[in-house]
């Protein structure tokens, strides 16, 4: 895009352990222990732009409105 240039791309990954369950058995049959853990991935985009607020806006719709991001971004706002 036109007027606009990437400063920075930055990528961070949480990994967060979570109460696992213990082993236990239903109706005679064992049930293995899980672990469980919750994956938090944020990219952060840093951009310049030398147009207009048009092309700012126009920019930021692109990147939300790109398959790929529609695809990934979390249909719930976060708890925190």
């Amino acid at each position: 895009m036109d007027d606009v240039q990437f400063v920075q791309l930055a990528v961070q990954q949480n990994v967060l352990n979570v109460n696992a369950t213990k082993p236990t058995t239903k109706d005679g049959v064992a049930v293995p222990a899980s672990r469980l853990f919750e994956e938090r991935v944020a990219l952060t985009v840093q951009a310049k732009c030398f147009g207009t607020p048009q092309v700012r806006e126009k920019f930021m719709e692109a990147m939300v409105s790109h398959p790929y991001f529609v695809r990934i971004s979390r249909t719930e706002s976060p708890s925190c």
